[in-house]
């Protein structure tokens, strides 16, 4: 096997009962499964054995990448796919992965961005309860939001750490995503980020940097009215705002100012 690069976060679960946990926690018969970072296709190989209609496996260290190629040689359900998931602009039925931990917050955003039902991730747990942090709580953050606005969110077990090769500094743990039927909106999305970038400034500053953005500073006073008038104003401070509030708050300027 090719030496792991530390860089890109390759640590390899070594219990085969957690791998074939992690397939049972969504539908694999007759389905056309992705699997993410596949690595040497140890869970790859528990997919397979459940009966997949297809299996794309994605794997961005192009070593690998020749390793299952080879290994998968004979399997037609398999196809490899020397890439970075980032880059994937496919869709799937169901979507599984021990993803790299650098790159957790971007994978998890490009899930949103492509088509599937169910994903079964493992993830840093650290990481994890940043997902399931609650509104209200310090913890809570751009990612809680996000997650809860486009996936309903299951944790399904945690893994200590030494289950892998070589062994991490933190334990890990494996969630359930079910895609929930809300497009990818560029204004929304943008907007919370800027939100959460500026906890302790007001709305209106987040505002004014989001119509900046888009050439269109001049309508920040109608926005700000619009806005007062639904009771949300721009001179508080955004840690007094609920997440509905900050949707509505998306909603009222893509509707108002047409972006």
């Amino acid at each position: 096997m090719p030496s792991l690069k530390k860089f890109l976060g390759q640590n390899f679960l070594n219990n085969p009962r957690i791998l074939e946990m992690e397939s049972r926690l969504a539908s694999i018969e007759g389905q056309d499964i992705i699997e993410i970072g596949a690595g040497d296709g140890r869970l790859s190989r528990a997919i397979l054995q459940k009966n997949p209609k297809s299996l794309i496996l994605i794997e961005k260290d192009a070593r690998f990448a020749e390793l299952l190629e080879i290994g998968f040689s004979g399997d037609s359900r398999v196809a490899v796919k020397c890439m970075d998931f980032l880059d994937f602009k496919g869709s799937c039925d169901n979507v599984f992965g021990n993803v790299p931990y650098y790159i957790s917050s971007k994978i998890l955003f490009h899930l949103a961005a492509i088509r599937f039902k169910t994903a079964v991730i493992m993830l840093q747990k650290e990481f994890v309860d940043k997902i399931f942090a609650q509104e209200g709580t310090k913890e809570f953050g751009r990612l809680s939001m996000m997650a809860g606005l486009y996936f309903g969110v299951t944790r399904a077990f945690t893994v200590g750490r030494g289950n892998f090769m070589p062994m991490p500094k933190h334990d890990s743990a494996v969630i359930v995503l079910t895609r929930r039927k809300i497009k990818t909106d560029p204004v929304r999305d943008e907007l919370i980020n800027l939100l959460f970038q500026q906890k302790k400034k007001t709305i209106g500053n987040s505002v004014k940097l989001l119509l900046r953005h888009y050439e269109m500073e001049s309508a920040y006073p109608q926005a700000a009215e619009k806005c007062l008038q639904k009771g949300i104003d721009f001179h508080q401070h955004f840690h007094k705002q609920t997440a509905a509030e900050i949707l509505e708050l998306a909603g009222i300027l893509r509707k108002e100012l047409k972006i």
